[in-house]
Formats: structure tokens, C-alpha cells, sequence
């Protein structure tokens, strides 16, 4: 697997979600990132899975990096090469000029992965992979309306999720709702990296509208955000501006998602694009309503009023009303609303289904090569 970077994000953690996967079952895996590694080196290491990196810098482009490639490919024999995200998909394109790969298979991560220059050269490249997906239908739509991908030659495959990390936890939940101070508190969770496409501006203004005791226990609202980035001054000063500095926590960087899903009441998720969120479907495996913008492949996991509700994105008028709708519910509406979503996430987006399908596919493309 050729992956952009290795960093804690979501595409970043689908990689190694599914290469983990992929060598439970046999597979012999290797996982090469365009960039350093900042992240999961350990964790793959210890499951088996060789990691190396081309040594490219962020922005500077290196065509060193083919030659480097080219050689880690020499040692290690694939059958099949597959990238991740937008830089490592157009490196493995051009590097199969010069490079052996019986099958080679991209994965886009989100509906939009940069603007009109960024699909003219997913379209000119088209013929040098055999196949792109995407991870959610409305990422294939957008693709297939742009031209960034032909008709037949991209495919919707889902994220996968390891359901039992997010098993609801009573003790871990009380552990760490006293840890952040918030025991008798409606706590929100946003989770992401903290830049423009994740639209925090939105939530924080959203938040300011609730009243302090919007639910019906009287119970205060407050918001923990997860997540580091290049936003987070500017994100904490605002909501100086706003006046709920008192109730909103920014996190930085946290590795004990599941913890933190389980100390939530809810999960509100802003952002103004998104492939399939895999951060959506960790909320939703903890039974906890959920309420999001409408965007890319998020309604492929939340329909309205069944299982969490929708908003129009930076809207922050609909997502204060819809959180707040949330917090007047009774207890056992919002634990029904929360089931609902935990029965999609387990059926349709549990890595052992998903990384069925990719063997499926893996081989489909062997066999058609």
C-alpha cells in the first residue's frame, strides 16, 4: 500500500485499519508513505508490516521519489499496488512507467480532493491504473461528472471499521467525563483535523446559540474538540469572541478515540466536504445520536430523523437547532436514534465485510490483468 502520509487522520487510519486486516488473513503487506512517517509505524511493525517512506517534503515535488519507489517495489514483489489519496495515486500512476506492477488501484478518500488541475491530471493518468475508487457513492458521482475518473473504471468501496474498539464502556465513560471535568455535563464531541474543510467556525458559532440548559435535565452543554491544526488559535480566540470558552475544551491531538466516544452524549460533526467520515462511523458504534452537515458520503450513513439527523452545511442556525432538538429528547429517544446508526455501522462498514470485498476485488484484477 502506497499511502500520502502516515499521520493520525482518518484515510490515514483506514490504511492501516485495512493493511492490519489484510494480514490477519494472510496477506503479506507493505505499507510505503510519500512523506515521513509521523504515525502507526509501532503498531504496523508489530503486526509484521514492513513500513518505508520515499523521503518527499510537504509541497516540493521529487521525482527522486519514483526512483525510490521503484526500488522498495524490486524488493518487495506485489501483485497488486495500492495507493491512497490523491499524491500517492498520481505517484504510483507515473511510476508505472518505469515500473513493474501487475495491478495498480487508487483509493479516493473524500468528494473533493482539490479543484479543476487536480482532476485533469487524475484524467490524463486515467489509462495508467486500472481502477479508482472511492469511498463513498457521492465521491464516484462527482468523479464520473468531472471527468477526474470514466465510466466503468471507478468503483464505490466502503471504509471498514473495527467495531469491537468501540464497544460501549459505562467505567471508561464515568473514567473520562471526570478526567475532563464534564460528570454532570451534555457533552458534545467534534473530532478532525482543525482546517477550513472541517468548518469549526460553523460548530463554534453553532454552540454559542444553545442555551446553557437546552436539555430537558437542565443539564450544561459543553464541547470537547479533538484534533490538532492550523486553525486551533484562531478556533480558541473565537470562542473568547463568543463567550463559551468556559464550555468548550480543545483536546489536541487524542489516541483513546474510543474513550472519548463513550464520555460523549453526542457527536456533531461541521465540515463543509467529506469522503466517508470514518469518524462518523466510530460515533456511531457507541449507540450516541449524531447530527451532521449534509455532504459527500455522510448521508450514506445518517438518514434525517432515523438514524441521526442532517444540516445543510455552514449553516450554523440549522446545526444549533438541530443539536438542540438532540439534547430535548428523552433518553431513550436519543439511545433509539443512536441504535439505529450502531446497526448501519455494524452491518454495512465492519472492516472484516469490507476487507472481504477488497479480496474480491484484489483478485477480480488479478485474474483480468
Amino acid at each position: 500500500m502506497v499511502v500520502t502520509d502516515l499521520v493520525f487522520a482518518g484515510a490515514e487510519n483506514q490504511v492501516v485499519t485495512l493493511a492490519q486486516s489484510l494480514k490477519n488473513r494472510g496477506w503479506r503487506v507493505c505499507v510505503i508513505s510519500l512523506l515521513p512517517p509521523e504515525a502507526h509505524v509501532q503498531t504496523l511493525l508489530k503486526k509484521g508490516i514492513p513500513v518505508d517512506h520515499l523521503g518527499m517534503t510537504r509541497g516540493i515535488p521529487d521525482p527522486r521519489a519514483i526512483v525510490r519507489l521503484w526500488r522498495i517495489l524490486r524488493a518487495f514483489q506485489p501483485d497488486i499496488v495500492h495507493s491512497h489519496m490523491i499524491h500517492a495515486n498520481l505517484l504510483t500512476r507515473v511510476a508505472r512507467l518505469f515500473t513493474p506492477m501487475p495491478v495498480l488501484l487508487g483509493t479516493a478518500h473524500s468528494v473533493y480532493e482539490g479543484g479543476r488541475a487536480r482532476d485533469w491530471l487524475y484524467r490524463i493518468t486515467d489509462r495508467l491504473s486500472d481502477l479508482v475508487t472511492n469511498v463513498s457513492q457521492a465521491g464516484v458521482d462527482r468523479y464520473l461528472q468531472t471527468g477526474a475518473a470514466r465510466p466503468g473504471r471507478i468503483r464505490f468501496m466502503p471504509n471498514g471499521l473495527e467495531i469491537s474498539a468501540y464497544t460501549p464502556n459505562e467505567q471508561l465513560r464515568q473514567q473520562l467525563r471526570a478526567e475532563l471535568r464534564s460528570e454532570d455535563k451534555f457533552v458534545w464531541l467534534a473530532a478532525g483535523r482543525l482546517t477550513p474543510e472541517k468548518d469549526f467556525h460553523t460548530l463554534l458559532r453553532a454552540f454559542a446559540q444553545l442555551d446553557w440548559d437546552s436539555s430537558p435535565s437542565g443539564r450544561e452543554a459543553h464541547l470537547w474538540i479533538a484534533g490538532q491544526g492550523e486553525l486551533r488559535d484562531a478556533l480558541e480566540a473565537e470562542t473568547k469572541s463568543l463567550g463559551i470558552a468556559n464550555r468548550v475544551q480543545f483536546l489536541g491531538l487524542r489516541k483513546d478515540m474510543p474513550a472519548l466516544m463513550n464520555g460523549m452524549d453526542g457527536y456533531v460533526l461541521s465540515s463543509r466536504w467529506e469522503g466517508m467520515p470514518m469518524v462518523l462511523l466510530e460515533a456511531a458504534t457507541v449507540s450516541r445520536p449524531i447530527v451532521a452537515t449534509r455532504v459527500g458520503g455522510v448521508p450514506e450513513v445518517i438518514k434525517d430523523h432515523e438514524t441521526g439527523l442532517l444540516v445543510d452545511a455552514e449553516n450554523p442556525a440549522q446545526l444549533a437547532d438541530a443539536m438542540r432538538e438532540v439534547m430535548q429528547m428523552s433518553a431513550s429517544e436519543r439511545i433509539k436514534l443512536g441504535d439505529r446508526a450502531k446497526e448501519v455501522a455494524g452491518t454495512q462498514f465492519a472492516i472484516e465485510n469490507v476487507t472481504g470485498k477488497w479480496i474480491h476485488l484484489y483478485e477480480e484484477l488479478w485474474e483480468g490483468r
